[in-house]
């Protein structure tokens, strides 16, 4: 039984360097730079409650800190839909690190439990030995009448350095789904919506109009937009994590595009709308 467990261990460890590396999975991040004010959140108007799973190692000798591992989630007391759009996340997360098992919905809890108990039954933590730590928190950012940002971040350490990376959904509650790029803007609206951003990109970036992007993961140095946004009340967020467009070192790259700048873009009538003037 331990050494399935330590095998699980392993490959949890080894998938989780391996994803973060090529930046696929999204985790806890500290942003910097001049859109801060971007990220103020709303008060809170849809009551819901925490849950999730904890863990550490419980042999650890480690002076520096113990191995452990996080799960948590909030459970919305009246939205079936968006309750289950979280758990399929997490599990979308999770099933990877379940030592080639596939895990649905009716094993939610289950594999919450596992994923944990996979640090707590670790027992060769030294003294020398770098902590090993994995962390899943989803968390409301934003919340209105209308419209709900959920924030799924993930974070782990254990290899050469902490790997971190952060992905957002927007909930349309009225209509009780994930909300689109396309259900913002109107039909046809890329070339233009991707010139203005690419223009804000380089100034945040301090790049002349025609400096080379070799210096960016862009394929083919050519700009492009990711579809990791979200909906704010100053403008439409986008979010590259770490090694996405720069090196680790590089760090990771917010670029708001101001609602003042895509007047003509926007369809009438959409979540955002209650933040035009």
């Amino acid at each position: 039984m331990m050494q399935k467990r330590a095998a699980i261990f392993s490959t949890l460890f080894a998938l989780l360097f391996a994803t973060f590396a090529f930046g696929k999975i999204t985790a806890a991040v500290i942003r910097k730079g001049a859109h801060k004010s971007a990220r103020q959140s709303s008060k809170d108007t849809l009551a819901y409650t925490y849950n999730g799973e904890d863990s550490r190692t419980d042999s650890c000798k480690n002076a520096g800190g113990c191995s452990y591992t996080a799960v948590y989630y909030p459970v919305f007391n009246k939205d079936s839909l968006l309750n289950d759009t979280i758990k399929q996340i997490i599990l979308n997360n999770l099933n990877p690190y379940m030592g080639g098992e596939s895990r649905d919905s009716k094993d939610f809890e289950k594999t919450i439990k596992d994923v944990v108990g996979v640090y707590s039954s670790v027992d060769s933590t030294s003294e020398q030995q770098q902590p090993m730590t994995y962390e899943l928190n989803i968390s409301v950012l934003t919340q209105g009448s209308s419209l709900i940002v959920i924030d799924v971040k993930q974070e782990m350490s254990g290899g050469a350095h902490p790997n971190s990376s952060e992905e957002y959904f927007n909930w349309d509650t009225k209509t009780d789904r994930v909300i689109s790029i396309d259900d913002l803007l109107v039909n046809d609206y890329d070339p233009k919506f991707t010139a203005i951003a690419e223009k804000i990109f380089r100034k945040d970036e301090k790049l002349g109009k025609n400096e080379p992007l070799n210096d960016y993961n862009f394929e083919n140095g050519e700009f492009a937009l990711n579809d990791n946004f979200r909906i704010t009340p100053l403008g439409i967020d986008f979010f590259y994590n770490t090694y996405e467009i720069k090196s680790y070192a590089g760090g990771t790259t917010d670029l708001l595009i101001p609602y003042s700048q895509i007047k003509s873009l926007l369809r009438p009538n959409t979540v955002v709308s209650q933040y035009i003037k």
